[in-house]
């Protein structure tokens, strides 16, 4: 505790030659070694203490902790539950919803943070966890007033006022929402003199400058976020975020799919929003003469109708065909039942 770290290893190799049966010697091994991000050491230790004492439920949780900023969720869930029927923690059952939030289970996640809630209705990061939830769950008027509650708590809780302006923009309240933007910003500013190479801070800084307009700002400030941190996923969607509102849809894919490639875990919100800015970016190509639309699938209909296009999906269920009309280029969707046969300029009786 007082800093002197070798003499703290020390020790506890020591505790281990005298009694190397003691579990609670090999989890603190195990606790220091995950402060220092030596995980792998750091699993050993504790997987021992398992070993000499399976009811170790801290053991478990530290389990948990490792799996889960390695972003190997179900693994950590599993080790999170294994300490619970041990011990029923709220922290624990906070650490559970997120990691099913992380999975995009929101269901589940909102089962374990409600009862997390309920054991310690106090914990202002259960509730901002919740509010969370809520929002990426799409449920905005469950997620607004628990944001509030979290302001009640901790009227500068990192990120909530961004949350809460986001929240006011989705439904059309922009006034609202460029109150919430200010605030984060005068708090944020108010932190981050102490800390500028808080990346953390730097993005939160950065969303609430993109949330009023002001781009360049926010371009400038996430940019020297990545510059500290290139691995940061949460900076890239960010900056994703800027380029889309400067209507440059081409470098916001880009960053997006750098957000992808940092996480093995799939992010439907992430795909969702690479390919919309795909759709974008082909469109104003199109627009702007760079993207011909060349029509190689004819599709007769059974009604004597014909239409032609670029076949994009046929699984046997649907038909997704791209089609031209006028200056826009579009899909429909056909039921094979409607479809008499399909010719293709390369593929015949498609």
């Amino acid at each position: 505790m007082a800093g002197d770290r070798l003499k703290a290893y020390e020790l506890l190799n020591k505790a281990l030659q005298i009694n190397p049966d003691f579990a609670l010697t090999h989890y603190l091994l195990g606790y220091f070694y995950y402060n220092e991000k030596k995980y792998d050491k750091a699993e050993v230790m504790l997987n021992e203490a398992i070993l000499l004492d399976n009811k170790l439920f801290l053991a478990y949780k530290l389990l948990g902790d490792i799996y889960f900023e390695k972003r190997i969720f179900n693994k950590a869930i599993d080790k999170y539950k294994s300490a619970l029927a041990i011990n029923k923690d709220a922290v624990i059952l906070n650490n559970v919803g997120l990691a099913y939030m992380n999975l995009e289970n929101y269901n589940e996640a909102i089962l374990f943070l409600k009862e997390a809630l309920g054991l310690n209705p106090g914990n202002v990061n259960i509730r901002y966890s919740l509010a969370s939830v809520y929002r990426d769950n799409g449920w905005l008027s469950n997620a607004l007033p628990e944001y509030k509650n979290v302001v009640n708590i901790q009227p500068n809780y990192p990120n909530v006022h961004n949350d809460l302006g986001d929240i006011y923009k989705q439904q059309g309240q922009a006034k609202e929402a460029i109150e919430e933007y200010n605030k984060e910003i005068y708090a944020c500013q108010n932190k981050i003199s102490g800390n500028p190479s808080d990346i953390f801070l730097l993005n939160d800084l950065s969303h609430a400058y993109n949330g009023i307009g002001e781009y360049r700002k926010a371009k400038e400030l996430i940019d020297k976020a990545l510059v500290i941190k290139p691995d940061y996923q949460q900076g890239y969607i960010t900056l994703a975020n800027i380029y889309r509102n400067l209507g440059d849809s081409k470098n916001a894919l880009v960053a997006l799919e750098k957000a992808k490639g940092l996480s093995a875990q799939k992010y439907f919100f992430i795909e969702k929003a690479i390919k919309e800015n795909k759709d974008l970016n082909e469109f104003k190509e199109f627009i702007e003469g760079k993207k011909e639309f060349h029509p190689v699938d004819t599709v007769y209909l059974k009604n004597g109708r014909q239409l032609k296009g670029i076949i994009k999906q046929n699984n046997g269920e649907k038909i997704i065909l791209e089609i031209k009309a006028g200056n826009v280029i579009g899909t429909v969707t056909l039921s094979p039942d409607s479809v008499e046969r399909i010719i293709s300029e390369t593929i015949n009786n498609k």
